[in-house]
């Protein structure tokens, strides 16, 4: 954590695109489950949100930086770790889905289904899973080629969190 933090909140890399003053992602979970937050959310205890709009309403999103053009509205949650030829542990990806699961719970967002993405400062959209992964808002090989083509079973273990099996009652 401590080497992200100095890489993108201290450096200053070729192009400026980093030294951000931190974290460009909201969450980072490493290899053992645990969570960081990364991208500062204010003042709010809770991670990712900036504060609560109104009664009844859901909280609102602090913007990260984590896929230039498509931040505002956007949530970014990385996995510690070079996915590319190894997958993320158990641990890890019960963290993801749970993570996953109570910000679909918050935001009311179907882990199963799709989003209408539209940043309404640039005017970029366009039509993505709800969960999906790095590469399908910009071109990267993020998160990784052993990871992603795990993205459906994410989506599947966040929905199962969602939406648990309701017990049977006796007649």
């Amino acid at each position: 954590m401590r080497q992200i933090y100095h890489q993108q909140a201290l450096s200053q890399s070729e192009g400026g695109l980093q030294g951000w003053g931190d974290i460009g992602y909201n969450l980072l979970i490493d290899e053992a489950g645990r969570v960081y937050e990364g991208r500062v959310s204010g003042g709010t205890t809770i991670p990712i949100f900036a504060g609560v709009v109104g009664p009844g309403k859901a909280p609102q999103l602090n913007t990260p930086g984590h896929v230039l053009g498509y931040n505002v509205g956007n949530v970014g949650v990385c996995l510690l770790g070079d996915l590319t030829s190894v997958g993320p542990t158990p641990a890890a990806q019960k963290a993801l889905a749970t993570v996953l699961a109570g910000l679909a719970r918050t935001n009311g967002v179907n882990p199963l289904g799709g989003i209408n993405y539209f940043n309404p400062v640039n005017g970029n959209g366009g039509a993505v899973n709800a969960i999906s992964g790095h590469r399908n808002w910009a071109a990267t090989q993020c998160p990784g080629n052993t990871f992603y083509p795990t993205m459906p079973t994410i989506r599947a273990m966040t929905f199962a969190l969602t939406h648990p099996i309701q017990p049977r009652r006796p007649a």
